[in-house]
């Protein structure tokens, strides 16, 4: 079983090279849970249509939308249908020889060609992979953040802030731990408020204004998550699959499923047996 947590670990550098570009399909009912890295990510949709979290903020994106995930911002996604979208994810070490400490980038951009170009040059100079591919690659990455921050850019939290936000966050990540660990229990608000030395109200205020959704949210998202996964990889019933994920209503698991990706978990299990 997976052991998500909010902290997402990057994969090394492969010779040190700072851009890396995924390409993704999602299937339908894609869910992203909530994580943050100090890495950039521009997420580029290709086609469907998806929600996307950065923070406390929540807007949904189509095809030709850029969606920019900041260092240290909490984000997640969620897809109805299914999207399809490029990554394109930059490290720190991008940036060392420019200053862009005091600037971040808006969280949504619609529509913009010269984005949609500088994505399209990307991808062909990965895909080539000739000599000189990775430059190319660089050079439109830096074209592309160049106009972003001409175009879209706002003001940075300040330092102090940014390393109060980061503090908050490798907080969180113990209440990700217990919940990965404790999912098919039950898990209190009072007990995860505890791990973080926190007030009950307090915690959940602060819980919602890092992830953008609330604790309950997200531990009704990762049970779920966790029951598709036994659906696909088990030939435990529809009941002991909701029991072994913490719905102690198997009817109730199924009304929330079918709500969420529009039919049974039983449908669902045929589907892709």
């Amino acid at each position: 079983m997976k052991d998500l947590q909010l902290y997402e670990v990057q994969p090394m550098l492969k010779n040190r090279f700072s851009v890396k570009l995924l390409h993704h399909h999602t299937n339908p009912g894609y869910r992203l849970c909530p994580h943050w890295h100090e890495n950039v990510e521009l997420l580029f949709c290709i086609r469907g249509r998806g929600r996307f979290f950065c923070d406390d903020r929540h807007f949904d994106a189509e095809s030709g939308d850029l969606v920019v995930v900041n260092s240290t911002e909490v984000h997640t996604a969620y897809s109805k249908d299914g999207i399809e979208f490029f990554a394109l994810i930059l490290y720190p070490s991008f940036f060392e020889d420019v200053d862009t400490k005091s600037l971040r980038i808006q969280s949504l951009i619609k529509q913009d060609a010269f984005v949609k170009d500088c994505f399209l040059g990307i991808h062909k100079a990965k895909r080539d992979e000739s000599v000189g591919s990775d430059m190319l690659m660089k050079s439109y990455a830096y074209q592309l953040f160049a106009y972003l921050f001409q175009n879209y850019a706002t003001d940075a939290p300040s330092q102090t802030e940014q390393e109060e936000q980061a503090t908050k966050l490798k907080r969180l990540d113990t209440v990700f731990r217990y919940i990965s660990e404790h999912y098919a229990e039950p898990i209190y608000i009072s007990d995860l408020a505890k791990l973080c030395y926190l007030s009950d109200g307090y915690f959940c205020r602060f819980f919602k204004k890092a992830t953008g959704r609330t604790a309950n949210d997200y531990i009704a998202e990762y049970r779920m998550e966790q029951a598709m996964y036994l659906l696909k990889s088990t030939e435990s019933s529809v009941s002991e699959i909701a029991a072994k994920t913490g719905f102690d209503d198997s009817a109730y698991f199924a009304r929330a499923f079918r709500r969420i990706h529009g039919i049974s978990p039983t449908e669902y299990k045929k589907q892709v047996e």
